[in-house]
């Protein structure tokens, strides 16, 4: 598997997106993948299924957020379409033209934006660990604060970040650190300034949905339906 780095302009946006592709078979016929962090983290985040996906032989492509890693541009006054332009561009750029998306957590609106404004870039599109519509319980939600704050303490914020996204004996290392704090709140305003209704359903692209088993937001948006 061989990948490479590349930058990416669109309008006041600078755009940081990995690439990888088989030494075997450059131009597989399996689709592209593009693959979308959950809030705040940078396409590293994904590297362990990013690997696994591409010795699968798929094409993956891994654009870091703006605000993310090597990506820049404006964070104040944005909605979700803004950010699933960003995705837009790279699609036409480096998947010819389409893709199917993979948007784990946070990540999961903006895959789901991009397929309804732009149907013509997505062939599908699986949410991992997706929300967005049932709010998690306030046990919860003061879990996810305290995880992600910067200056909550180590125990704590191991015991909050486990509470909130792990099942039983995983390692919790990979989250104990990596967000950040001007783009979640960010992006968080700008999915308050979106109408769900605009983006909820995908457009009409076939959606997979995988959920964790143990992850304690799932079970209880079960148990509330």
């Amino acid at each position: 598997m061989r990948m490479t780095i590349h930058e990416l302009t669109a309008g006041d946006v600078r755009l940081r997106v990995r690439v990888r592709v088989s030494e075997a078979d450059p131009a597989p016929a399996t689709p592209t993948l593009v693959l979308l962090p959950g809030l705040g983290r940078s396409a590293e985040d994904l590297d362990p299924l990013a690997a696994r996906l591409g010795d699968a032989g798929y094409r993956i492509v891994q654009p870091d957020p703006r605000g993310c890693g090597g990506s820049s541009g404006r964070l104040d006054g944005l909605t979700l379409h803004d950010l699933a332009g960003d995705v837009a561009a790279v699609i036409e750029r480096f998947c010819g033209g389409q893709a199917v998306i993979v948007g784990h957590a946070f990540g999961n609106r903006i895959a789901r934006t991009v397929a309804t404004d732009r149907p013509d870039l997505v062939d599908a599109v699986v949410l991992l660990g997706c929300s967005g519509l049932v709010q998690p319980s306030s046990e919860i939600a003061e879990a996810i604060r305290l995880a992600q704050a910067v200056d909550t303490p180590h125990e704590i914020r191991a015991k909050a970040v486990r509470a909130a996204w792990f099942g039983p004996g995983r390692d919790i290392s990979v989250w104990m650190s990596g967000w950040s704090q001007p783009v979640m709140k960010s992006y968080l305003a700008a999915a308050a300034a979106t109408d769900t209704a605009s983006w909820w359903t995908a457009g009409s692209a076939p959606v997979l949905i995988v959920q964790g088993a143990e992850m304690l937001v799932r079970r209880q948006r079960t148990a509330g339906g």
